[in-house]
């Protein structure tokens, strides 16, 4: 799917990748609240959570019962698969585009990108042929790319999305993240006890998370592109970090490193510093283990501004939609933004130990101008993803970062009958070694 570039720039070192943001022209969304962006502002302005009782699925012998499921009222869109993630991902990917008016006389389909992120989505030809369907949806015949970093899915696909305009490979990138709850995923949550029985209240008691689904979508394009066809935007990721902290396969590193680094690198990569950050969308998810965590990771990563900033979790109100989680949430910042507010904290009761000095907690937006915010994302495995956002345009950081090369400079292997890598590279048939590995 490698496509010409148009324009390289140039430098001593060789090519050189921008740090320049690219604008937001589009946004589409499914979420708990119902179908649409508008629904999901709408339900953050009043003050209005997704959370409601499991009625799609038996909850007998489970200690809870409610969940963020997408309400499929006959009134909606009308399913257009038997698969869920993919009907969400296809509504959210159809909005979006609308919204930015794309026209292919100034965006020709095969320099449309797809970057599609899910948590366990499933299809019967795997989870890559989503992004193939959304895409073929769209008429995006550009590179068709899946990430799945469980949680952290769809964020990460927005930093990847960047990248593929940094260098050209593409002129508008569709990029987001579809996940639907099953039965499956709820068991798997409810057996780690990471479940709260009533409605998830980050950063105050009680504990607990609750699982939700949806899909969203950002159309992204360059700033020049995007001035060409007349597009105005809706705001900017400037930058974006990544981190992983291999501490546990499902729990957080709680001295919050890995989400610090994250932050870090977020920040350098649009030259913000602390100090110009108005707002962080946090992770959120209202756990034990996470929210303490990734309030130390914010510290670290802010210092003492960390405590003058309001920090919120949108999960509150959406639930947490596994894979589609980054971006759903990334987009309720956006519409706040958009209206000169940051999103709340719902259902706070009283602060647990090491959360935020000012998490929101009230019904409905708080009045206040963002100009840059952080927006977080953590996944079981420590996979961190964390991105930029800024209100209005600005100039481009000075810095740029050299391609560098890499090179492979060892490789091992284990196969039954060779032990090395050159035993391999010398076998007559490397191919047909499946056939001698014995069955189990």
């Amino acid at each position: 799917h490698r496509l010409p570039h148009r324009r390289r720039h140039h430098s001593r070192e060789g090519v050189t990748i921008l740090h320049a943001p690219v604008a937001i022209t589009g946004l589409g969304a499914v979420s708990s609240l119902g179908f649409g962006v508008d629904t999901l502002w709408r339900a953050l302005r009043e003050g209005v959570d997704g959370i409601r009782p499991i009625e799609r699925f038996a909850t007998q012998g489970f200690s809870v019962h409610t969940a963020g499921l997408v309400p499929l009222d006959p009134l909606d869109p009308p399913r257009k698969t038997a698969d869920l993630a993919l009907d969400f991902a296809l509504a959210a990917a159809r909005e979006a585009v609308l919204h930015a008016r794309l026209d292919p006389l100034h965006a020709p389909p095969e320099r449309i990108a797809i970057v599609f992120g899910t948590s366990l989505a499933t299809h019967p030809e795997g989870i890559h042929r989503l992004a193939e369907l959304v895409a073929e949806h769209v008429g995006a015949r550009g590179p068709r790319i899946t990430l799945s970093t469980a949680c952290s899915s769809s964020t990460n696909a927005l930093g990847f999305a960047r990248d593929l305009l940094r260098n050209e490979v593409a002129d508008v990138v569709i990029a987001g993240g579809s996940d639907a709850l099953t039965e499956e995923i709820f068991a798997g949550f409810h057996n780690l006890g990471l479940l709260t029985p009533g409605k998830c209240a980050p950063f105050s008691d009680p504990p607990g998370t609750t699982l939700a689904e949806g899909a969203g979508f950002l159309v992204l394009e360059r700033a020049v592109d995007a001035a060409h066809r007349g597009a105005a935007p809706l705001a900017w990721i400037s930058g974006y970090g990544l981190s992983c902290d291999a501490y546990h396969a499902t729990s957080p590193d709680p001295t919050g490193s890995g989400m610090a680094r994250a932050a870090r690198a977020a920040l350098a990569d649009a030259g913000l510093d602390p100090a110009d950050i108005d707002y962080v969308n946090a992770h959120g998810t209202g756990t034990e283990a996470n929210d303490p965590a990734e309030w130390r990771g914010i510290l670290l990563a802010l210092g003492d501004r960390a405590n003058s900033i309001p920090t919120s979790s949108t999960k509150s109100v959406l639930g947490h939609g596994q894979g589609a989680a980054g971006v759903l949430e990334l987009i309720a910042t956006v519409l706040a933004m958009q209206h000169g507010a940051i999103p709340q904290t719902l259902h706070f009761t009283r602060p647990r130990p090491r959360c935020p000095e000012d998490p929101v907690a009230q019904r409905t937006p708080r009045p206040h101008p963002v100009r840059h915010a952080l927006c977080n994302s953590s996944a079981f495995g420590g996979a961190n993803a964390i991105v930029t956002l800024d209100a209005h345009d600005r100039p481009a950081p000075s810095h740029t970062t050299p391609r560098r090369a890499v090179h492979l400079l060892g490789a091992g292997l284990l196969v039954p009958g060779l032990d090395t890598a050159a035993a391999l590279a010398a076998h007559p048939a490397p191919h047909t070694l499946a056939g001698r590995i014995p069955p189990g």
